[in-house]
């Protein structure tokens, strides 16, 4: 037998077997070590069907043959029946729209409901292998079993001329891959995209499905045909391609210990290792993961020069946070992402349940569990918010160390201790809130008396006096932002606002709305996409464009009496206007 070839001959046979030197090819026929270098090739075909054959068993012709057809799908060379389509009963195929790891999708037409559909049929070289056969069936089983608005709907399956088929739901809005474009997304739109894509794989494991590959490639983006407000249509994704999803009690006979499935970039650790018992919800979690980090930062945690060296970075690498490579991306949006791609399944989020809760949390400004803190930490933020209370507690648990030992009478003696210093302390606590509350009056008071003599440095001393402490209660109201902004504010802001008016700006109240309606419903006021407010009489014609400086505006108010409008920026300032503007 001649020597191995070269690693570089050996590629060039995957790529173009026909233009390889015969005695290449039946040297990897026969030869189980270049089998595998061949089996590194970077290609979406599983070739792990090269190692199960025993050369001894199969004849070299038959081999080469099917090492042609693996190859001719790496390229992407359809075979004649794969361009013609299947013959699929009520249906006219129009056009091949996609090539996946073991199908073909077509666009076809339902001739007797009139819908747009799409086909997926198995590739004629795979429909004779049971291994294939028995991943494109369990696909339509998964399909099948899902009834959600975010998964790609199952319509009918079907067999043409011995060639399985599947017609499910047509999504004609392309890919995520192809929307993403390579750029990052704004952090809250990518929170809130992940959002539906983890409701809409907690709906598939609740069925007792694996997806196993998720990816861009994979989610579908499909139209509402509707507008937002600054003029652009909306989509919502839709999770396709089950073709490597597996039920979780079901014993999966195709995929061995150490094979390896799925697109290395989103792989887990257990599915780069080829340990499929270990592969469950938490594999889904961590390629949601990756799809938020790649949202996020514009490129993937994990990517090597070739596919065995990303499966290796994906194994024993650690991504770089995506707050340092993109300091826009908040804390704890980071600490959600990095969550999803621990190691050990046990540390990422149980279910995709989970992590679409955390993000519903994040996105409502709450604490998300992705930031735990040690039982120390813990005690240490408690005593940095309220250090009086800690300190009575300490007091508390000082005194209750100090009754150990005693007698009786100690220990009534210092029970009622315990309840003067308690009752004390309350006192305390309770003077110190009062002053507090009487101090940020004086203050504000101040203020006001200094920009009415024009000082407008005491006045902002005494405003920056305001600011809470450590332990303290914020006490700022509408009326420090209101005054605040009448100091920062940019001039070209008219407030139409004196000292004198203040009373009807009480029935303000600020809650994060895009746009608001006046109580006599003659007057609308939206937030358009670049922050700004633009008022609307009630036939929806434009009166008028306000300016929301400093920044832009998140929230819009009108008062109940329709006397006031209020707005507030994203740099948290609040903005006043007279909400009598002339129509």
């Amino acid at each position: 037998m001649m020597p191995c070839p070269s690693a570089d001959a050996i590629a060039q046979a995957a790529v173009d077997p026909d233009a390889a030197p015969p005695e290449v090819l039946e040297h990897i026929a026969v030869c189980a070590r270049c089998r595998q270098l061949l089996d590194r090739v970077e290609s979406p075909v599983n070739w792990n069907w090269l190692n199960d054959t025993e050369p001894k068993h199969e004849p070299k012709t038959r081999f080469l043959d099917r090492l042609k057809a693996a190859v001719r799908y790496t390229v992407g060379e359809p075979t004649e029946r794969d361009e013609v389509g299947p013959k699929v009963p009520g249906h006219t195929v129009e056009a091949e729209i996609a090539r996946g790891g073991m199908g073909v999708v077509y666009r076809a037409k339902d001739t007797a409901l009139g819908r747009v559909v799409a086909i997926k049929a198995l590739r004629q070289e795979f429909a004779a292998n049971t291994a294939q056969l028995a991943r494109f069936v369990g696909e339509a089983k998964a399909l099948a079993a899902l009834q959600h608005p975010n998964v790609v709907q199952l319509f009918h399956v079907g067999e043409s001329g011995g060639q399985p088929y599947i017609v499910m739901e047509y999504v004609p809005g392309g890919t995520l891959r192809h929307a993403m474009k390579g750029d990052p997304w704004e952090p809250a739109v990518a929170a809130r995209f992940i959002r539906t894509l983890a409701d809409a794989t907690a709906a598939v494991h609740k069925i007792g499905v694996i997806h196993r590959d998720l990816k861009p490639g994979n989610v579908l983006m499909a139209s509402d045909d509707q507008l937002t407000p600054d003029g652009k249509s909306t989509t919502r994704p839709k999770i396709a391609d089950f073709g490597l999803a597996r039920f979780l009690n079901a014993v999966d006979h195709q995929t061995r210990t150490g094979d390896v499935f799925g697109t290395p970039e989103f792989m887990a650790p257990e599915q780069a290792r080829g340990d499929h018992r270990k592969v469950g919800p938490e594999t889904d979690v961590w390629a949601l993961g990756v799809i938020l980090y790649e949202l996020l930062t514009g490129r993937v945690p994990f990517t090597g020069e070739t596919a065995h060296d990303t499966l290796e970075l994906v194994k024993d690498g650690t991504p770089a946070s995506p707050e340092l490579l993109r300091p826009g991306v908040r804390r704890e949006l980071a600490a959600i992402c990095m969550k999803c791609l621990e190691k050990p399944p046990q540390r990422r989020y149980r279910a995709a349940a989970d992590l679409r809760d955390d993000l519903d949390q994040f996105l409502a400004g709450r604490t998300v569990s992705a930031l735990p803190r040690s039982w120390a930490g813990r005690v240490a933020a408690a005593v940095r918010r309220n250090p009086l209370t800690a300190i009575g507690w300490l007091l508390i648990v000082v005194a209750l160390l100090g009754t150990l030992g005693w007698g009786a009478w100690e220990r009534h003696a210092a029970s009622v201790a315990l309840a003067e210093a308690a009752a004390q302390y309350e006192q305390m606590s309770q003077r110190h809130e009062h002053t507090t509350r009487e101090l940020y009056a004086t203050r504000i008071d101040l203020v006001t008396r200094a920009l009415a003599a024009g000082n407008t440095t005491g006045a902002k001393s005494l405003l920056t006096a305001c600011l809470p402490v450590a332990g303290d209660p914020d006490q700022r109201g509408w009326e420090w932002y209101y005054l605040s902004n009448r100091l920062l504010g940019p001039a070209r802001i008219d407030l139409r606002l004196s000292d004198a008016d203040r009373h009807g700006f009480d029935d303000v109240k600020l809650h994060p709305n895009t746009e608001t309606l006046s109580a006599d419903g003659r007057r609308r006021v939206v937030i358009d996409a670049t922050g700004q407010l633009v008022l609307y009489d009630q036939d929806r014609r434009v009166l008028l464009h306000l300016p929301a400086a400093p920044g832009r505006a998140v929230g819009v108010k009108f008062s109940k009496d329709g006397r006031w409008l209020a707005a507030r920026t994203a740099e948290d300032a609040v903005v006043v206007y007279d909400g009598g503007v002339p129509p």
